[in-house]
């Protein structure tokens, strides 16, 4: 302020009282030399306002006008810790956010604080100050919104809501639905992924929610999502989903108004804090399970980290009480066709071969499928939801033991694993039968796909370059210490898979059916 003061009586002084340079200067203790380059600089200010400004001013006016805009001018600082190399990161950041807009990844892009974050694990030490202005200035400005701070009694209230998540499997982009649940009390953050936004995707969402609290909150609070509201006569009511779930767990519902997401900020916020501190970096994965691993590490480590862990605990403590997991599925029956599948939302699955024609229950989760025959589970499959045809080769094994030349082209042939398919077109490509037999003869003694790969890799090591059936059988039988000699399956050619008798025996029971033992050629 001093030299502000020191600078405005320097003008009064030679412009009101009208004293000269060595007046002032015994005044105010400045040089002659200062003082007159301030009288200078102040009679340019003062021609260039009288000819770019019709208004005319004070002498008082202009002294003020001239001292705040040419005294008091934010100097040039030279950047320290805003290096080249800083800008560069930023750029790049900028840039893949711009990628991620236009491949419909926008709810994904790096926010500041995820940019600054990123600096700091490269190991740059920077003020996250720098980085938004520097984002601000070059980028432009946001545009922002006042927010009402709320207060939330502890364990009473939670809020839920669906988010779209876009991620590469297999480097295949493909979209899922992030179920996320929101604590209003302590702000503990909850996400799921599923493959569809459906009913039981929905209950599922809510059972594991409750299962991380190990408790139930009085109140869910709900926007109007078709799987929890229906509108009779103009009126919201729940689903039957959601008022089983309420009987289930005991909590009450609460509906937001239409268009009205600002009512349950706290899930709002979390779907978006969630998604982009998930996937913001990692977006590419090699199934969905891999993802929802990652997603709940990461939340883990959120509420870790975030939350007051007192007030968690707290929380927890207020919930109401957690008994039993609610049962997220439903039965329906099903017929076997010629194909040996049933058809589920336009998909259809496989089941073993001896089934063709039989009535089964199908018991339908959000991500898998059992099918029960005579009330035993007889196989599952990962659920489609796109219309495809989900088929596996062990359930044609019998069909295809009378059909071998079937398999090459079979769709069952071309959905096993890429291994099986390789060992099939390098030793067997001539002989499908052997091939159908060695699947028999594995599925038989309880052993997988993989021990034929195992036994494989054995012949090799003893440099036995000729690999057929009865070589894999013989080591697999050694590893096994099956002391039984492998019964012969040729003694199934005199039983038609259109036979009756063959379709109530699965393939375990198959050595049962043979009636002499005998070896394979080499």
């Amino acid at each position: 302020m001093l030299k502000m003061i020191n600078l405005t009586e320097i003008l009064l002084y030679k412009f009101r009282d009208n004293w000269s340079s060595y007046q002032i200067s015994e005044e105010t203790n400045y040089s002659r030399t200062t003082i007159r380059r301030y009288l200078k600089k102040f009679s340019q200010f003062k021609d260039d306002y009288s000819q770019n400004h019709s208004k005319l001013l004070s002498l008082s006016e202009l002294i003020e006008e001239f001292v705040f805009q040419y005294l008091y001018s934010t100097p040039v600082i030279r950047r320290r810790v805003m290096t080249d190399e800083v800008i560069q990161i930023i750029d790049n950041c900028i840039k893949d956010n711009e990628v991620k807009r236009l491949t419909g990844l926008k709810k994904q892009r790096m926010l500041k604080e995820d940019i600054y974050q990123f600096l700091l694990d490269k190991g740059f030490n920077l003020s996250y100050s720098s980085v938004c202005k520097y984002i601000t200035n070059n980028y432009g400005k946001n545009i922002t919104e006042c927010f009402i701070k709320q207060q939330y009694e502890l364990g009473y209230t939670s809020e839920f809501d669906w988010g779209e998540v876009k991620l590469y499997i297999n480097n295949r982009l493909r979209t899922f639905r992030m179920g996320a649940f929101a604590m209003a009390g302590s702000n503990t953050r909850w996400g799921q992924l599923f493959q569809h936004e459906n009913t039981l995707s929905f209950q599922e969402a809510h059972v594991n929610f409750f299962k991380y609290m190990k408790g139930v909150s009085y109140e869910v609070l709900y926007d109007n999502m078709k799987v929890a509201v229906k509108r009779l006569a103009g009126d919201k009511k729940p689903t039957t989903s959601l008022l089983n779930l309420m009987n289930h767990y005991h909590f009450k519902h609460r509906f937001c108004n239409i268009r009205r997401g600002n009512e349950k900020g706290a899930v709002e916020r979390s779907v978006e804090y969630l998604r982009r501190k998930a996937f913001c970096i990692k977006d590419h994965f090699n199934s969905i399970e891999e993802a929802n691993t990652y997603l709940y590490q990461c939340f883990d480590k959120l509420n870790k980290i975030e939350t007051n862990i007192s007030l968690f605990q707290k929380e927890r403590e207020s919930l109401l009480s957690y008994s039993s997991d609610y049962q997220c599925s439903f039965l329906e029956k099903a017929k076997i066709d010629k194909l040996s599948t049933f058809c589920y939302d336009y998909t259809h699955y496989s089941v073993p071969d001896y089934l063709i024609g039989r009535v089964v229950d199908i018991k339908i989760y959000s991500d898998k499928i059992k099918i029960y025959y005579n009330k035993k589970e007889i196989c599952r499959h990962d659920r489609c939801y796109s219309h495809s045809w989900i088929m596996n080769l062990n359930h044609y094994l019998l069909t295809l033991y009378q059909k071998p030349g079937a398999l090459k082209n079979s769709v069952s042939f071309h959905q096993a694993p890429n291994d099986l398919r390789d060992i099939y077109n390098k030793y067997f490509i001539n002989n499908s039968k052997d091939f159908i037999e060695l699947l028999l003869y594995i599925e038989n003694i309880g052993l997988n796909y993989k021990s034929i790969y195992d036994a494989i890799n054995t012949l090799k090591t003893k440099n036995i370059c000729k690999i057929n059936a009865y070589l894999i059988r013989s080591i697999l039988d050694n590893k096994s210490n099956n002391a039984s000699n492998f019964n012969n399956i040729n003694c199934y050619t005199n039983i038609t898979i259109d036979d009756e008798n063959i379709r109530k025996y699965t393939i375990s029971d198959i050595s049962k059916l043979t009636s002499s033992i005998t070896s394979l050629n080499n």
